[in-house]
């Protein structure tokens, strides 16, 4: 299965992070202050490119996580989260 993902990788050019996530007090904050859900943060974190952090572009915004992992969970915690709104962008 791991050869399969490593085609479908090199011909989209996509990413998908796996392993177990959760999300630090202060990023649960954030999410909770800009109105996302932890599906949404999830999607970002598997699916979105990464740059300093994680983004992934919607329809007219972007979110932004950045995250660590945590070596004694042995899982990625989200440590913090952004949203981005497009100017000019038709609804």
């Amino acid at each position: 299965m791991g050869i399969l993902k490593d085609i479908f990788r090199q011909i989209t050019g996509g990413s998908f992070r796996e392993g177990k996530l959760s999300i630090s007090y202060w990023a649960s904050i954030q999410m909770r202050d800009l109105r996302l859900n932890m599906d949404t943060l999830e999607d970002v974190f598997r699916h979105g490119r990464k740059v300093t952090t994680i983004v992934q572009d919607y329809q007219n915004y972007s979110i932004s996580i950045g995250y660590r992992w945590d070596e004694n969970k042995k899982q990625y915690v989200i440590t913090s989260v952004r949203l981005y709104k497009r100017e000019g962008v038709r609804k």
